[in-house]
């Protein structure tokens, strides 16, 4: 089976991250989800923004970094945008859904306790080539 995902990296102003966790589960993560078939990435990402947190995200989304993960059965391409820093107005208006647990402005450090190794693994790549351009991974490895 073959999915596209898209997630994004969105900080507060002491440019801590934004991570969740589902409610049914111990898994933490980036906002994002499951592309539709008719959607792009981005449209896929600012439906899930507003489902999932219940904001509007109304600035440019920059692509940080884009993955390529396969196994024996599926395939995966996981677009990472990056959101840049929440307003503290947007922050104020985050209702998370139900199907989200908590949410955490986290700095990226602490959050990495908190995220799945492969996780970690993607965000210390773009974020360590954010500056320099789109990332490219291929099942976790930078090409």
């Amino acid at each position: 089976m073959n999915s596209l995902t898209s997630r994004i990296i969105l900080a507060n102003r002491k440019k801590e991250i934004l991570i969740l966790k589902d409610k049914d589960s111990d898994y933490w993560g980036l906002l994002g989800g499951g592309v539709g078939s008719l959607e792009s990435p981005a449209e896929g990402l600012v439906r899930e923004i507003k489902e999932e947190i219940s904001i509007e995200l109304v600035h440019g989304l920059k692509l940080a970094g884009i993955e390529y993960r396969k196994d024996d059965k599926n395939s995966e391409i996981i677009f990472v945008f990056d959101g840049g820093i929440l307003s503290d107005r947007d922050i104020g208006k985050i209702k998370p859904a139900n199907e989200i647990g908590e949410t955490r402005f986290m700095n990226i450090l602490k959050a990495y306790e908190f995220l799945t190794p492969n996780m970690v693994r993607r965000l210390k790549l773009i974020l360590s080539k954010t500056e320099k351009g789109i990332v490219y991974l291929e099942n976790g490895q930078k090409i």
